[in-house]
Parts: C-alpha cells; structure tokens; sequence
C-alpha cells in the first residue's frame, strides 16, 4: 500500500544509497502487477474482454487514490487506463503515445509536480523503456537476423535471433539508467554505482513481495482461522516476503561494502544536464537509426558497441559540478547552530556541524551541500565542543552517510578525557573502520585469528587535539589554534578553542561558544602580539551572538571588518543579543547573519581588500 510509517530509517537510507529504494514507492511495477494481474484473472474465468478490462481499470483508479495518488502512481494509472481503453474499443495501444497523453494531463493538473524528482524519475524511466530500449532490443534482434542471413530485406525475426530475456533486462537497465542520470545528479548529487546489477535481482523478486502481500491480505480478511493456525498462515503467506526483504538488505549493504560504491560527481549545470541530453539522444538516433547492411559483420558490430561506451564515459563526465574557486569560507545556513566549510586547493575541512532542536540537519544540510560539490573525503573536521547545536550533524555523517568520509577528527585539548565527547569519537571511529571488502580481505588473510592491533592504533591516531600554538597546514591556507579551549565538564561551551585562518591576505578567526572569560584569557595572551597584525576579516561571532561572547576585549584584540553570526530567526534564546549588535556597530563592523542572507560564502581577493560575500539573496 505504499505506507513507510513504521519503516526505519536505516533502512530506507540503506535502499536509497544503494538505487533500489523505488521498491518501497508505489510505481508502474505495483500497478501493472495488480490492473493487468486482475485483468488476466477475469479473462481465465471467460469474462468479457470489456467487462474485464473496465473493472480492471475501476481497480486501477481506486488503487492510485487510495495510495495517496503520488506522480508516478498517476503516471502508471493513466498508462493502464488508456490500454485499458484501447482493449474496450478494439484499438491498438502504443505506449509512447500513452506516455505522452499522461504527461500532458499530469502537467496540466498539476503544473508544479513538473519540477519533482518523483515525476521526472517516472517520466524518464518510461520513456527510456518505450523510446530507447524497446528500438535498441529491435535494432539488435534485426541485426542478428540480418548477420545470419546471406542478402535480403530483413521481415521476420527468427526466435533464435531474439535477445535472451536476461540480455534484454540488463539493456533496459542501461538505458534507464543513462535517462535519469541527469536527474538523479541534480537532485541526489550521486548515482549508485551497482544499482544496475542490483535491480537485475531486485525487480524480478518483488513480485513475490506483491504476491504474498495481496495473499495475506486477502487469507485475513477472508478466512477465520482458530488461534493455533494463525501462525502457519502467516508463515505461509509472510514468509517469502520476509526472506526477500532480507535479501534486499543484505545484498545491499553488500554493495555499500564494493569498492567505489557510489559516483559522486556533484550537481551539474543546467547547461552540462541539456549538452549530455543532446549527446545521448544523438547517439540513440544514430544506433537506432542506422540501417542494417552497415553493421552486418561482426567488427563493424564492435565497432558501434565500442563507440557507444566511449561516447557513454565522455557523455558522463560531462555531468560534474563546476569547478570549485581554491579558496572559499562557507557558512552554511543549518538554523541555530553552527557548520562552516573551508576548500583550500584540494582540501576540505569542516568546523562543527550541527543545529538545536534539528536532528536531521546531518542528512537534510550537510551531506547534500557535501555532495553537491562532489565532496566525499573531508581532510579532517574541526569541533569545537560537545554541544548538540555544533555536534549532531557530525554524528550522522560519521554514522550514517556512507558516501562521506573524514580522515580526521580534531577536538580542542580542553576536550581530552572529557566523556561528552565519547558519542562523536565513538562514532568517528566507527565509520574511520568501516570495512571496505577488499581491506577486509586482505587484513583476514594477513592476520585470520583477529583484528589487527596495528589498525586500530592508526584509527586512534585519527583522533587529534588542538593545543594551543598548533598549526594545521591547508595547502594554501593554514589553520593556527590560538587557544586550546578551558577544560570543564560543567560549562561544555568553555572547552571552545579559538581557530585563526590564513589564506594570503584573508583572515579569519572562529570562537565557537567560547565565553567571555576565554575572550579574556585571549586577550591577554596574545595583546602586544602581531598575530592579527591590523586587524581579521571575518570574526564568527561567538555563540551564535550571545552576550557571553564578542567582548569588548576580543573586538580590540581583532578589530574584525566583517562578524558572521549564525543562528535561527525568532529562536527562543533571543540571539543576537542587542547589546552585542550594538557593540559590533560601534567598532564598525558589517555583519553578516545566516538568518537573514542563507548560506554566505565568502570569496577573498587577490588583494588586500574584503572578501566578496555571496549568498542567495546578497552580492556585496
């Protein structure tokens, strides 16, 4: 029925990652099982083909309203109700006429599910299958016809010449796949690699999820069973779907395990997605169109199949996000909390990632913003203390984003034996010892009686502290820790360490949530110190604009031109404080806030000016 309330999480992110979570969407599969499953039923028992074919699409309807009607579900629907039609009226059915009659009226009911991934997927895949993959199993069954011929016009296909039903799914695998790349790169930013080989497996199998499914329905709704056979019922009709739904989740986590598991390229430009459209339906017109005395013999044969890969690998590089500048600042908007990206060359890091009262803000923010720059190994990620609004998003790409990895996770030294931070190492380490099935191949062969001790010190190694006078080199930046953070359980936001960035003339220092005490001990510190020289750039104002932070003596300490203060419109802490809006004015500094810009994204020049900030709604 479609219902995914009481499916886990886990799991649904397992069968996303992994190109096979459509099994769990009501879709073309689902009713085409059930309209055209009925309709052969009623012709078994010598119904009429109109009496057949009308109850059967009644069926069709008040199955799509009563699965929520989503795009594809009305897609599917409007398919089977035309050849529902075409039965009834003694008409021929062509599907790609019915295609697109019902994308025609889906866009004229609803104008804006146009721009939903739901329906260009279910769009795209049905006209991969009726335009692409349906000419190509001709083209090539008449090509063999017309190889195993000596002369003549080819009229009739041999059935020894048809394409074996394996080969034929596989090919409708590929086509499906190179139609909804453009748009699976555009909304998810990754395709999965394996989801092809998966779904040969997968889409065969569901039917006897739908069989057992209906069954059971049908056997509890019909029958009333004595309590002691209830059990062997449902054994009888849950049992095979159970085990194939097991199977789903083992094959694909095995898949996850693969070596290159996922294609993260980023998200292309319009430009880059209408190019590689262009390229494909050129080279779709040129292999399906091309007359059969020109591809008879076997080489000229490998010749069009190997160009048709070449053409498919340069077509795909096509789709990669746009190059990214060498250096730039990303403040992400995550509401309130704090998440702030650098790119320095060819390395990422990331400073906290996390939101108050957002647990989602891992997998809704972070990993797609990642992804979209084609992002999938960060160097290391800085946190600057054991708050949920800087730390929850962290959990979830160590934990639950597959396709992400950090090399390292560096807390400030003030966090050292603290157990609030046990969570986020606990689950660094985790993911830093995902198995990767080659290097778990490789390390039970070289040692089989155990885990390697020499492993797990290289993972511990990962876990890295910032003291004070530390540097971290970025390639053409650097990352000096000015101040280790004050070691305290009861006031996690003063283990805060403060993080001096360098790239040229650029500066930029970030506080966390560090109190004014810290601010002090700053102060103090480095006063008299050349460090911030005549001043930073950008200042991250200190927690989120409270008035425990941004004092008088860091604002003399860094005189900063620009404060970046990131927190949620109306939150119920009440940040930016007004006194220290006030107080950044009257040192002349501009501010720039998340909740009002979105994401801002700092761009320095190449001389000794501002950094340009660019944000959706914002060019300075």
């Amino acid at each position: 029925l479609g219902e995914r309330g009481e499916l886990p999480g886990d799991v649904r992110s397992l069968y996303q990652a992994a190109g096979i979570s459509h099994l769990l969407a009501i879709s073309g599969l689902h009713l085409s099982f059930l309209g055209m499953g009925l309709y052969r039923l009623l012709r078994s028992f010598l119904l009429p083909i109109r009496f057949s074919a009308a109850l059967s699409g009644l069926f069709s309807v008040l199955y799509c309203l009563m699965t929520g009607a989503s795009s594809s579900t009305v897609r599917a629907a409007l398919m089977l109700l035309l050849r529902f039609s075409a039965l009834c009226c003694g008409r021929s059915y062509d599907a790609g006429n019915a295609l697109l009659i019902a994308a025609c009226l889906t866009a004229l009911l609803r104008p804006y599910c146009i721009f939903q991934t739901g329906w260009q997927l279910s769009f795209g895949a049905a006209l991969s299958i009726c335009f692409l993959s349906d000419s190509l199993c001709v083209k090539l069954e008449r090509l063999r016809e017309a190889a195993s011929r000596e002369g003549g016009t080819v009229r009739y296909v041999h059935t020894a010449n048809r394409l074996p039903p394996a080969a034929k799914t596989l090919l409708v695998s590929i086509c499906l796949q190179a139609v909804s790349l453009p748009v699976l790169l555009g909304s998810y930013y990754y395709v999965p690699v394996y989801a092809m080989l998966l779904n040969l497996i997968a889409i065969p199998l569901m039917a006897l999820v739908l069989a057992g499914g209906i069954f059971g329905l049908l056997l509890s709704a019909v029958l009333l069973l004595p309590a002691g056979h209830l059990p062997r019922a449902a054994a009888l009709t849950a049992g095979p779907p159970h085990y194939v739904l097991k199977l789903y989740e083992a094959l694909a986590s095995f898949t996850q395990m693969l070596p290159g598991s996922a294609y993260c390229p980023g998200k292309p430009p319009l430009g880059r997605a209408l190019l590689y459209c262009g390229l494909l339906l050129a080279l779709a017109l040129l292999f399906t169109r091309a007359p059969e005395r020109h591809l008879r013999t076997a080489l000229r044969r490998r010749l069009a199949v190997l160009a048709l890969f070449v053409s498919w690998v340069l077509s795909a590089g096509v789709l990669r996000a746009p190059k990214q500048p060498e250096f730039f600042v990303a403040a992400l908007d995550v509401g309130q909390g704090d998440c702030f990206h650098i790119h320095a060359g060819d390395r990422d890091i990331l400073i906290d990632g996390g939101s108050a009262g957002y647990a989602a803000v891992g997998g809704r923010i972070i990993a797609p913003y990642l992804l979209s720059k084609g992002i999938t190994k960060l160097d290391a990620v800085f946190l600057s203390h054991a708050d949920e609004d800087h730390m929850n998003g962290l959990l979830h790409l160590f934990s639950g984003e597959p396709k992400i990895r950090a090399e390292a996770l560096v807390l400030p030294e003030a966090a050292r034996g603290n157990p609030k931070y046990g969570s986020v190492i606990a689950a660094f380490e985790e993911d830093a010892s995902r198995p990767d099935i080659l290097r778990a191949l490789f390390s039970a062969l070289r040692n089989p009686f155990g885990r390697d001790a020499r492993t797990e010190r290289r993972e511990a190694k990962n876990v890295r502290y910032a003291r004070t006078g530390g540097r971290f080199d970025l390639g053409g930046a650097e990352l000096l820790c000015l101040y280790g953070g004050t070691p305290s359980e009861e006031d996690i936001n003063r283990n805060s360490d403060f993080l001096l960035l360098r790239c040229g003339e650029f500066s930029m220092l970030f506080t966390g949530d560090a109190a004014a005490e810290d601010e002090a001990g700053l102060f103090r510190l480095y006063r008299g110190s050349d460090v911030f020289g005549d001043g930073i750039d950008v200042l991250k104002a200190g927690h989120h604009g409270s008035r425990t932070s941004t004092t008088d003596a860091l604002l003399k300490l860094t005189r900063p031109e620009y404060a970046l203060l990131s927190y949620k419109k109306n939150n119920r802490f009440g940040h930016p404080h007004r006194e220290v809006t006030e107080r950044l004015k009257r040192y002349g500094t501009e501010l720039l806030a998340t909740a009002e810009l979105g994401e801002i994204v700092l761009l320095p020049g190449s001389g000794s000016g501002p950094p340009a900030v660019c944000c959706p709604f914002f060019r300075k």
